[in-house]
Formats: C-alpha cells, structure tokens, sequence
C-alpha cells in the first residue's frame, strides 16, 4: 500500500517536471460540435517524441465506443492516427502518454467504434487544437 503510494507520488511529481518544462509545447484542445462541453490539453515534447495528454474533460464514452488521439497536419488536412484511449474507464487521471513523431500542426480526439478507424469520424469529433506559431 505505502509502496503504491509513492509510486504514484513520484509519478505526479515527473508530470508536473513535464508540465513545467520550458521547451514542452503545450496545445489545448477545445470542445467541438459533437460535445461542445469537452476540453483536452496536449503536452508535446519533442525530444522524446511524447504527447502528454490530459483528457479529464473528456466525457464518459459509451459502451463499444473508445476515443482516438490524432495527429493533423493542415495544408493539406492530413490526420494520422495516435492511437486510441483503450483503458480510458479506468485510468482516474486520465493523463495518457502517446508517442508522437509526426510534425502535428494540430491534434484531434474523436470518439470511434471499438478498436479504432482508419480516417477520423468528423462528426464524433470531440476536441482539436492547433498549435500556436
């Protein structure tokens, strides 16, 4: 029990290290017309080629739905999928660590039958944010 407890100290304390980090971009993601209330906050950092992402303003998906993480250039619109939130239910920080090594202009999460797509369900579109210049 005090084991697991610092475990997930020392985890909370190297989060807050990455969410502090000077050189970490940060990329909000605002809610979109399938659920305008949801919100999401990418941390990138590109040297290790890691997204932090902080989705605790994602709603509950329904049963046989997961979300799934894009990476989006924009000109053109190219999504390249991330992955999906498998353990998104039982996670309670709902801090999820992706890789990353596309050049992302923007990142989405749409919400996406079971196992994943292979192009975003535009109108599942839960969250996007483009990175600021």
């Amino acid at each position: 029990m005090i084991e697991d407890s610092y475990n997930s100290l020392a985890e909370t304390e190297k989060l807050l290290n990455i969410f502090r980090d000077k050189d970490i971009i940060t990329v909000p993601l605002a809610g979109q017309k399938a659920s305008p209330e949801a919100y999401a906050k990418v941390y990138w950092d590109k040297k290790t080629n890691s997204i932090y992402l902080d989705a605790k303003g994602l709603p509950v998906p329904p049963k046989g739905k997961v979300y799934q993480v894009w990476s989006l250039t924009l000109d053109p619109l190219t999504p390249t999928s991330l992955g999906t939130i498998d353990n998104f239910t039982v996670d309670t920080n709902k801090i999820f660590t992706i890789s990353n090594t596309n050049s992302s202009e923007a990142f989405g999460i749409t919400l996406e039958p079971e196992g994943g797509s292979k192009t975003p369900t535009l109108e599942q579109l839960y969250t996007l944010g483009a990175i600021s210049s």
